[in-house]
């Protein structure tokens, strides 16, 4: 079992791969698609228990892959705190505190917290598609590589604002009091 697991999520040349990546990607639209619908307030109260029903499913194939991950993951600290597994945690957990940390009479969470709040946060869904798609993971990866350098050029930036702002206010501050 734990071949066929490794097989479906760490070797992307294998046809169970394919098809995983298909399927989780398939649940995430799934996702963006019931949020979007829930905003539509006559359509949703009407298919209320379907919505939930979308959402439990949902809940279950994402925490099954994310506990899979786990599993198989060569270094299971680092994916539990990595990148990638904190946004698959961050896009499950709201759901399970609403579900079992809530009280369905006052709509509230333990401490008085709608429970709304928390539900909202399912739109985190839409950062698994980040997680899932390796392009996305390696522009992303790039981005959070280049953060020192955007910050080297922000610095930069910052230094050039700084001297123009001290000409103009040296050049124009005398003829413009009330501008500077």
């Amino acid at each position: 079992l734990r071949a066929l697991v490794e097989r479906a999520l760490l070797q992307p040349a294998t046809a169970t791969y394919r098809y995983t990546l298909a399927a989780i990607l398939s649940s995430i639209l799934l996702s963006i698609v019931a949020l979007t619908l829930e905003t539509v307030h006559p359509f949703h109260e009407d298919n209320l228990s379907v919505f939930e029903a979308v959402d439990h499913i949902l809940l279950v194939i994402f925490t099954v892959e994310y506990l899979c991950n786990i599993w198989v993951a060569p270094d299971r600290r680092g994916y539990m705190f990595g990148v990638w597994g904190l946004i698959d945690l961050v896009s499950i957990a709201p759901s399970f505190l609403a579900l079992f940390a809530g009280d369905i009479q006052t709509n509230t969470l333990l401490g008085g917290v709608q429970i709304g709040f928390f539900r909202e946060l399912r739109i985190l869904r839409v950062l698994r598609l980040v997680s899932a798609v390796p392009t996305l993971r390696r522009v992303v990866g790039g981005l959070i590589g280049s953060m020192p350098g955007i910050g080297a050029i922000a610095f930069l930036l910052t230094l050039v604002y700084y001297c123009f702002a001290v000409m103009a206010t040296t050049l124009f501050g005398p003829d413009f009091p009330d501008w500077f």
